[in-house]
């Protein structure tokens, strides 16, 4: 099995984590409130949470506070439910995950669903997560990818041409602890029929890329939970000068419940080099900054001590015009960025997916519901997470300003509450400002 080398965050006096609150009971008192249902905004909210749960929610008078509480005074902020990124790629080098699961949690990411990466990396990942030893937001994993013969990424996915093997290949990611199955463009008709058994046996989703010999009509009708990137993955399902043609495809995402994650951060990109200087470049490991930039550790073309502090921002891809037409046609979309793939960064770029969606034609409350109570309940969690209400997993983000006004005011964050645990704007600093050690800027810096 690969071994995690874990990253030592000397926060606050924790030689393995952050400095999140122990204590049982934590009170945001006084709060405005967007709960995640689809209701208003709630002004002078109070949320009570005991344990990993939240315990009770109501106006400001009607919550008393319990004797011995951890009170965060919520007065002229904006709490939200913990943001979910339906498309993440975390597990792919053991270097990775001891630096992108606290970027995660430090931009109120509190839960992503991992699209494939390293299968030995998804058990000694899980038990650093549930040892505490690394902090880090709900992990929903599919391990690794179930492609064709000639896998378009080898390195994290399986090689399958026959039933047989496709079939061998969802027992091998169940047995690591998958949640789901990923699928892939190459994958032949008849292993992704075997594979939708299988992992229907198991009851376990399938989700991912459309196959090219299957198309998305016959994808939704097998039952697949989500299909990933839009146009760029389902080649043909909509022509940009015949819009009409989508009518077959989201007619069949209605009836058969198919989600759509469209990544248009990821589609947004433009060169490289428009990351000169990008601060958030810094927090990366050597091995996704090697892979971004061709073995380099920076952009190339780009001054060696250039640094900036206002961050890259991906541009609206061309194929956003089907956000509207998805939106119109009552087929829901969910948040997501591919992160970890060229350049999508853990965190922040989910705030830039949000941004980019309220672009292409969603509204604010559209946008925050994609990433809150609608990924939820696609994942089949819509009880536990994704809506700030008694019973439901403490995931929150502390605003300090409107995001249903400014949907990148998301980004404005005071505090984040992972399952109960408080991390404050400090922690929160330091988690995002950490070079890993295993940099040549980190080294230059001891």
């Amino acid at each position: 099995m690969a071994r995690i080398v874990l990253a030592v965050l000397t926060l606050a006096g924790c030689a393995t984590g952050p400095a999140l609150s122990g204590r049982d009971m934590l009170v945001i008192r006084d709060v405005a409130l967007w709960d995640g249902t689809g209701g208003p905004l709630q002004p002078h909210a109070t949320v009570l949470v005991r344990g990993d749960r939240i315990a009770a929610v109501g106006a400001v008078d009607e919550i008393a506070i319990p004797d011995g509480a951890e009170v965060v005074d919520g007065a002229g902020r904006y709490l939200i439910p913990g943001l979910i990124d339906m498309h993440v790629h975390a597990l792919w080098g053991p270097s990775v995950p001891p630096v992108f699961l606290p970027l995660f949690v430090a931009h109120g990411v509190t839960t992503v669903r991992d699209m494939g990466g390293l299968l030995d990396l998804l058990p000694a990942t899980r038990s650093a997560l549930a040892d505490g030893s690394l902090v880090g937001p709900r992990l929903i994993a599919a391990g690794a990818i179930l492609d064709g013969p000639a896998p378009v990424h080898a390195e994290v996915s399986i090689a399958i041409d026959t039933p047989e093997e496709a079939t061998a290949a969802v027992e091998a990611v169940a047995a690591a602890g998958a949640d789901f199955v990923k699928v892939y463009t190459l994958l032949p008709a008849g292993a992704f029929a075997a594979a939708v058994a299988a992992a229907d046996a198991r009851g376990l989703p399938v989700a991912g890329h459309v196959p090219y010999e299957v198309g998305p009509v016959a994808a939704a009708e097998a039952g697949m939970q989500t299909i990933e990137h839009l146009m760029s993955e389902v080649e043909g399902f909509c022509a940009r000068d015949r819009p009409e043609d989508c009518a077959e495809s989201f007619a069949a995402f209605r009836e058969h419940g198919t989600w759509q994650v469209p990544t248009l951060v990821l589609q947004g990109q433009t060169e490289a080099s428009a990351l000169c200087g990008d601060p958030r470049l810094r927090s990366l490991p050597r091995a996704v900054l090697e892979y971004w930039f061709d073995g380099a550790l920076g952009p190339p073309g780009c001054p060696g001590a250039a640094r900036s502090a206002v961050p890259f921002e991906p541009e609206l891809p061309a194929e956003a015009w089907l956000i509207r037409a998805l939106r119109e046609a009552e087929v829901p979309v969910l948040a997501g960025t591919d992160t970890g793939v060229p350049y999508s960064l853990p965190g922040s770029s989910l705030h830039d997916e949000l941004a980019l969606l309220v672009e292409a034609g969603l509204t604010p409350r559209e946008a925050l519901l994609a990433a809150t109570r609608d990924p939820a309940r696609a994942l089949g969690l819509g009880e536990e997470l994704g809506t700030i209400e008694p019973g439901r997993v403490a995931d929150m983000i502390l605003l300090r300003d409107d995001p249903l006004e400014e949907i990148r005011s998301t980004r404005a964050i005071d505090a984040v509450v992972l399952r109960g645990m408080l991390l404050r704007h400090a922690e929160i600093g330091s988690i995002r400002n950490r070079v890993p050690e295993e940099t040549p800027e980190a080294a230059a810096n001891k």
